[in-house]
């Protein structure tokens, strides 16, 4: 019964994790539309506890490392899961102009096998192919909004908000895992103090909202740049800061 209650988790944390709803009516808050190339330097890895029940179930990362390609300058992000025997590991290329995907790897090993699926976008379209242990892979070209984000970035993207208490943000989120597009909104909510077995940060809380599920998850980004992830809870696992490594050191676990 564990091992089916951690898959679970595995598969919402890899297809609903950021799927947020649209919001038919504008209010008064202020809006913005674009994020912007948020300027990292070098290297930067974040290591989390991860928390259900208050216990350690496993452990997640974020690496992020810039450099080239094709004269463009883009980004890298490395995110990882690993718990109750079942791994979860991406691979997201995003311009830095813009932050917009260019492809991405996810990997994710279960018990009934391995699933692969790669996505790669040219413009407002994106070319998907999944392969899995137990069938042939199954190839498909979609259309995205123009304002489509990678579901594999949106915790890291959300660190590049212009945070201010009341700010809210619209874009669509595309879930390579799920084939789905959803109409997106996050909130700045408050600022907090946040403590963590890293140690106590004072953060702004953002709110997310995650499609055809009525749940509420929650960030805390630290509000000096630049604006670690703190803190995430999707209401299944909690997510807590557990160590920032420096330029050049690699993450292992």
């Amino acid at each position: 019964m564990k091992s089916k209650v951690v898959i679970g988790i595995v598969l919402l944390c890899s297809i609903f994790l950021f799927c947020l709803p649209e919001i038919k009516s504008k209010t008064s808050q202020e809006v913005e539309t674009k994020f912007r190339d948020p300027l990292w330097r070098g290297e930067s890895a974040c290591i989390y506890d991860l928390v259900k029940d208050e216990m350690s179930i496993g452990l997640a990362s974020f690496e992020i490392s810039s450099g080239k390609l094709k004269n463009e300058k883009v980004y890298l992000i490395e995110g990882k899961i690993v718990m109750g025997g079942v791994s979860d590991i991406s691979k997201i290329t995003i311009r830095a102009k813009d932050l917009k995907p260019m492809k991405t790897e996810k990997n994710m090993l279960l018990p009934q096998g391995e699933t692969k699926i790669e996505a790669e976008y040219f413009g407002n379209k994106v070319k998907l192919t999944a392969k899995t242990s137990q069938a042939p892979p199954q190839r498909m070209r979609l259309s995205l909004p123009e304002d489509a984000y990678d579901n594999e970035e949106i915790l890291m993207l959300l660190r590049t908000l212009p945070f201010k208490v009341g700010l809210q943000m619209e874009f669509s989120n595309f879930s390579p895992a799920a084939g789905c597009t959803y109409p997106s909104v996050v909130r700045v909510l408050t600022e907090e103090s946040v403590q963590t077995p890293a140690g106590t940060f004072e953060c702004f809380k953002v709110e997310l909202k995650v499609a055809m599920a009525n749940i509420t998850h929650y960030a805390w980004y630290t509000k000096d740049y630049p604006h670690y992830l703190v803190k995430y809870d999707n209401r299944e696992i909690v997510f807590k800061l557990k160590e920032v490594l420096q330029d050049g050191e690699k993450v292992e676990f």
